[in-house]
């Protein structure tokens, strides 16, 4: 529903900027104007006359960077430039004839008798006797400029300095009318003394008093609702026993069916340490407080939102939040099919049913105004729906607007009179669909997530399915062969029996890795370090955790599987046991494959990796891997993490690329670079924290 009364000509303003014209007005009567400050260089002076004094003034004014200076050698010229507008203050010399001097300074007076009229002349002469009573405001006699040059200057300075102060507190009292007007606020002033109470006419508008009424202060407390009575008579009588000022919202009781909300302000004014009277502002912010509250309640119904698990949930919640929160109780949701063909109703209100029926559908391509605003993104405004160019039929409404909810569908909202809705509204509205489109942006991104991992996860049952049965029944014919065949040969024979199969499981792992990580949780770095330590045949390899108490977002199964491929790569490549396939089969991993780890990342299997030492420490946006043992040239940094790649006989190539594709999962960046003792270390980078 349209709206009544305005905070502010911008429908935008915060309450700060609705009552900054007020408070800048405050600033400006108690800030004394200084005509010789930089910062206010316009004093404009008109020196009138031909005489040699006059030019000696100009050059000296001239020097003053305070003050511009006009000329006119005549009376006529002289009254030209007055007439242009802008002259603070004219000098004139008495030097011309005494009619025309007493004639010009006459004019000036009738038509500005606040303006500053100085006159230069001789002592004893005619022509000052009458310039002076034409209405001049200060005599210098030329004797005294050839003594004293900058008398001049500063008789200028002191004249010129009140009449523009006069002029600006003038137009600062112009711009409080007006700003009481555009922010809806008035004064009011207390004299503690003569108990009397007075206020602008703003203040009696915001109160419902006609002119002539007079309350006294008690009785202007009576109008508040009685908890806010209270409140302000506290405040106020505060004010004057302790001088303490109040910046209050209160409720009014107009009698209306709404109350009121008005911003209270008091501040003492003291005289000899004592409260002589409190002067303050009335503002009536009811339509700012009502977006207020109106925000307040979209901020919850955003937690709702957020939370909801479908498209139709988030079409309720949003049609419920439009008619109970910001009261457009005639509201529909259509969002667009997944051909991107037709705007689908999802919900309409029970009052729009009532007074448009049933809502129809809408067909992106055509040419109602919920289809171009889908089109074009952009709200519209229909004051007339009778002026549409499509012949839908849609009952008592007469009005609409069409908000676009991002890129998944439109919100509108209807009213039975024409001319119903503004900008205010659709910018209120525009609030309201924002949340609603990252709602239904995140269901989407949940939907194809999971329509991904539905995929990955045949994908791996497939594999495991297609390819593991025809390795058991070679592996069976293997076992009727043992007996007849040469035994080097059915060691062949399962060797590569063991490859094949540790690579079904590496391919099997790498398809769930594939999988983009959904929800996250904290995860403690050092805790699912050691778990992996502990899931990994480590001989008598020594690891150092040096991340305590450091948490990230992660999902803790692959992060886990992380470590332990890393755990495998650094301790495999060192190792002295011939038997590295069996203590790898009996380590296993997080995906149940136990062969991973053999990839041969680090130099060939066999070099003294008794000793190998592991380090697990944290980075400022991540973590680190490092080990010291024979390292990885500069050559082979990017090659380690590919598919594929292996330096060991017996392995797959795909122990480190897990370790990529799980990083990758996340959204994190690996780096392979030189550990500090001449070892591999692997960066994880990118990785969010709690």
């Amino acid at each position: 529903m349209r709206r009544s009364g305005y905070w502010h000509p911008d429908p935008r303003a915060t309450r700060q900027i609705a009552v900054e014209p007020i408070r800048s007005a405050d600033t400006l009567t108690e800030t004394p104007v200084d005509p010789s400050s930089p910062a206010d260089p316009g004093i404009e002076v008109l020196l009138v006359g031909d005489g040699s004094s006059l030019d000696e003034a100009a050059n000296r004014l001239e020097g003053e960077s305070w003050v511009s200076v006009r000329t006119a050698t005549s009376a006529a010229a002289g009254r030209e430039l007055l007439s242009a507008g802008g002259i603070d203050c004219v000098v004139a010399g008495a030097e011309l004839p005494v009619a025309t001097v007493t004639a010009f300074l006459r004019s000036i007076r009738e038509r500005r008798c606040d303006l500053p009229l100085i006159l230069i002349g001789d002592d004893g002469d005619d022509a000052v006797g009458e310039a002076l009573s034409a209405g001049v405001t200060d005599y210098v006699p030329r004797a005294v400029i050839d003594e004293r040059p900058d008398v001049l200057t500063d008789r200028v300075e002191r004249a010129a300095g009140a009449a523009v102060q006069r002029r600006s507190e003038r137009h600062r009292q112009r711009l409080f009318a007006k700003a009481q007007d555009i922010a809806d606020v008035g004064a009011w002033e207390y004299d503690v003394e003569a108990e009397s109470l007075w206020w602008s006419e703003q203040v009696r508008r915001v109160h419902g008093l006609p002119p002539d009424e007079q309350p006294t202060i008690a009785e202007s407390f009576d109008r508040y609702v009685p908890e806010d009575s209270e409140t302000i008579e506290a405040a106020f009588e505060r004010a004057i026993a302790e001088g303490i000022p109040y910046d209050i919202e209160v409720r009014l009781d107009d009698g209306g069916d709404e109350s009121k909300w008005i911003r209270s302000r008091g501040e003492p004014e003291f005289e000899d340490d004592a409260v002589v009277r409190v002067q303050g502002s009335y503002q009536n912010v009811t339509d700012l407080k009502r977006r207020e509250l109106q925000f307040e309640s979209l901020h919850d119904a955003s937690r709702e939102l957020m939370a909801a698990k479908t498209r139709m949930d988030v079409a309720r919640i949003t049609a419920d939040a439009s008619k109970n929160i910001l009261g457009y109780v005639m509201t529909t949701v259509r969002l667009a099919d997944e051909d991107d063909e037709v705007l689908r109703t999802f919900t309409a209100t029970d009052q729009t049913v009532t007074e448009a029926g049933k809502r129809p559908g809408y067909r992106i391509d055509g040419e109602t105004p919920a289809a171009r605003c889908y089109r074009d993104g952009e709200p519209l405004i229909f004051d007339d729906l009778d002026r549409t160019a499509d012949d839908y039929d849609r009952g008592a409404l007469r009005s609409g607007s069409y908000v676009p909810i991002g890129d998944h569908g439109v919100l509108s909202t209807g009213d039975t009179e024409p001319y119903a809705f503004d900008e205010p509204d659709v910018e209120i509205l525009g609030v309201l669909t924002k949340l609603a489109a990252e709602a239904l942006t995140r269901i989407r991104s949940e939907r194809e997530l999971q329509r991904q991992n539905d995929r990955l996860e045949e994908f791996a049952s497939i594999v495991a399915h297609d390819l593991r049965n025809p390795l058991n029944v070679v592996r069976g014919e293997l076992t009727l062969l043992e007996a007849s065949a040469p035994a080097e040969q059915v060691e062949s024979i399962e060797a590569s029996l063991d490859r094949m199969e540790a690579l079904v499981e590496d391919v099997l792992s790498l398809a769930r890795q594939g999988e983009v990580v959904g929800d996250t949780a904290a995860v403690g770095l050092a805790a699912v370090t050691r778990q992996a330590w502990a899931n990994v045949a480590t001989g008598v390899a020594t690891l150092t955790v040096d991340c305590e108490g450091v948490d990230v977002l992660a999902d803790e199964f692959r992060l886990q599987e992380l470590f332990e491929n890393l755990f495998r790569n650094a301790i495999e490549h060192g190792s002295t046991d011939g038997d590295s396939q069996t203590r790898r089969n009996a380590a296993g991993n997080g995906s149940g494959s136990s062969e991973a780890a053999s990839d041969g990342a680090e130099g060939a299997p066999g070099d003294d990796a008794d000793d190998v030492a592991i380090t697990v420490g944290a980075l400022s946006d991540g973590f680190f891997v490092e080990d010291d043992g024979q390292g990885v040239p500069d050559s082979e940094k990017e090659a380690v993490l590919e598919a594929g790649y292996t330096t060991a006989t017996d392995g797959t190539g795909y122990g480190l690329y897990i370790v990529t594709e799980i990083a990758a999962a996340h959204g994190w960046e690996i780096e392979v670079a030189d550990g500090r003792d001449g070892g591999a270390r692997f960066d994880i980078t990118d990785v969010e924290t709690p």
